[in-house]
C-alpha cells in the first residue's frame, strides 16, 4: 500500500510541476539531486550496528542505504517535463568538500547543516552545475535520527524523529530554500519511510514550481503557498463538524469545493438538540495576512451560512438502569425545540496540512423565528429551560471542522 502511495505521490509531483497555472516556462527541466555523504549522519537512539541489522545491510552501507532510499523517491518523479539526475557518489565527494559545510539556525531555533558558499565553493559547485546543464540543485546535507528521552530498552518500533537538512538552488546557484525537514516515524527501515521521503520530494516540487511558474508579483514564499494549496483548491473536500449552534447541528458531515482562488462553498447535514440540520454556505479565505502568519499554512476567513433545523423533542433529568428503564420518572422534564431557519455569520482560522484542513469557527446565528425551547411536561426547572434554550436556533456559534480533500 505504501509503495502504491509512493508512486502516486511521485506522479502527482511531476503533474503539478508540468501543469501548474500561471506558467512562465513549460520546457523540460533537469534537477540535480546530491545524496548524503557518509560523514553527515547521526543517531542518538540506534547504533550503527542496530541500523545495519534492521535494514539488513552491512554497517559500512547504512548511510548509503538511507541516502539511496531518498534518492529512489526522487528518481520516480521522472516525467516528460522533469528529469532527475543523480550523479555518482565518488564525483559528489570530490565536488562537495566536508569543510564547506557549516551549522546554521532556522526560524524555530534549530541547528542545521548548510553549505558555506564562499568564493571557492561557489566557483566549484557552479561549474559542476553548468557541466550537468541542470536547472536546479538539491543537496541533502545531513540526516539525523533523534529521540529526546532515550529509553533504557530500545525496541524495533520505537517512535523517533527524523531530520533531513537540505538546500535547494537554482541554475545560478541562488539559494531558494535551506532548512531542516522533519517527520516522526515508528519505522527504522529506510524503505518503510519512503512515504515520508515522498512528502519531502513533493514539497521540493512545490518550491521549484513557485520559482519557475509562480506569479512575478508575489514573493517566492507566497507562490509556494499557492502551489501547496493547489491540491486543495482543485479538489472536492469531505469532512465533519462539531460544535454549538453550527449550521450542521451538534455533529454533522459536509462536502466542500472551491469556487475560485479564495472562496469555498460547502453544504452538509447533521443532528443536534434542534433535530436534523441542513446547511449551505460560503467561506472566503484571506490571503493578505501578516508576515508572521504567512510562515505557516494558517489563514483567517469569514463566512456566511444558511441553516434549517427540523425541530426536536427531548427529555432532561431522571436516571435509568442498565436496561434503560426510568428509575426516577418524577425528575424527568420534556422539552421541544421548534423547527426554524437561521443565518450564520462566522469568522475563524484555517490550518492546512497536506490535503487536509482544520477550521476553528466562531460567530453568531440569527434565527428567523427566534423561538425559545418549549416546556412540555414533567418536572419544571428554570435551569433546564435555560439549558434547553441554549440549543434552540440562534445565538453564539463555536465549532470545529475537519476537511479531507480528495485529490483529482
Amino acid at each position: 500500500m505504501k509503495q502504491f502511495l509512493l508512486c502516486a505521490l511521485g506522479l502527482m509531483n511531476g503533474w503539478n510541476l508540468a501543469n501548474a497555472q500561471n506558467t512562465k516556462d513549460t520546457t523540460a527541466i533537469t534537477i540535480l539531486v546530491i545524496g548524503l555523504d557518509s560523514t553527515r549522519f547521526s543517531s542518538n537512539v540506534f547504533k550503527i550496528d542496530d541500523l545495519a541489522y534492521y535494514n539488513d545491510v552491512p554497517e559500512s552501507e547504512v548511510i548509503k542505504h538511507y541516502s539511496d532510499a531518498i534518492l529512489e523517491v526522487f528518481d520516480r518523479i521522472n516525467t516528460t517535463n522533469i528529469h532527475i539526475e543523480i550523479p555518482d557518489n565518488k564525483v559528489v565527494q570530490d565536488i562537495f568538500r566536508s569543510e564547506w559545510f557549516v551549522e546554521r539556525v532556522n526560524r524555530k531555533g534549530e541547528t542545521f547543516l548548510a553549505i558555506d558558499m564562499n568564493q571557492e565553493a561557489f566557483k566549484h559547485i557552479l561549474e559542476f552545475l553548468k557541466s550537468k546543464k541542470s536547472d536546479y540543485l538539491l543537496v541533502l546535507n545531513y540526516y539525523e535520527i533523534f529521540k529526546k528521552k532515550v529509553p533504557e530498552k530500545i525496541s524495533y518500533d520505537l517512535k523517533t524523529k527524523h531530520f533531513l537538512d537540505f538546500e535547494l538552488f537554482n541554475s545560478e546557484l541562488k539559494s531558494l530554500r535551506q532548512e531542516r525537514h522533519s517527520f516522526t516515524s515508528s519505522n527504522i527501515e529506510a524503505h518503510l519511510n519512503q512515504y515520508y521521503y515522498a512528502r519531502f520530494a513533493k514539497d521540493m516540487m512545490y518550491w521549484i514550481s513557485a520559482d519557475r511558474q509562480g506569479n512575478d508579483k508575489l514573493s517566492l514564499e507566497e507562490n509556494y503557498l499557492n502551489f501547496r494549496e493547489k491540491t486543495i483548491k482543485e479538489s472536492f473536500g469531505f469532512g465533519a463538524s462539531l460544535g454549538v449552534d453550527s449550521p450542521y447541528g451538534l455533529f454533522g458531515i459536509l462536502a466542500s469545493r472551491y469556487l475560485n482562488n479564495s472562496m469555498e462553498f460547502s453544504g452538509g447535514i447533521g443532528y443536534g438538540f434542534s433535530g436534523f440540520n441542513v446547511g449551505i454556505g460560503i467561506r472566503n479565505h484571506f490571503t493578505n495576512f501578516s508576515d508572521e502568519i504567512k510562515r505557516f499554512p494558517i489563514k483567517p476567513f469569514i463566512g456566511i451560512h444558511y441553516s434549517y433545523a427540523t425541530g426536536n423533542t427531548f427529555r432532561l433529568g431522571g436516571e435509568k438502569d442498565e436496561d434503560g428503564n426510568q428509575l426516577d420518572p418524577d425528575d424527568v422534564s420534556e422539552h421541544e425545540i421548534l423547527s426554524d431557519h437561521s443565518i450564520h455569520f462566522t469568522s475563524g482560522l484555517r490550518y492546512v496540512f497536506q490535503n487536509q484542513a482544520v477550521l476553528l469557527n466562531a460567530g453568531y446565528a440569527f434565527a428567523f423565528g427566534n423561538h425559545d425551547a418549549l416546556y412540555l411536561s414533567g418536572k419544571q426547572s428554570s435551569f433546564r429551560e435555560k439549558f434547553a434554550n441554549l440549543f434552540a436556533k440562534g445565538g453564539l456559534q463555536i465549532s470545529f471542522t475537519y476537511i479531507y480533500y480528495i485529490n483529482n
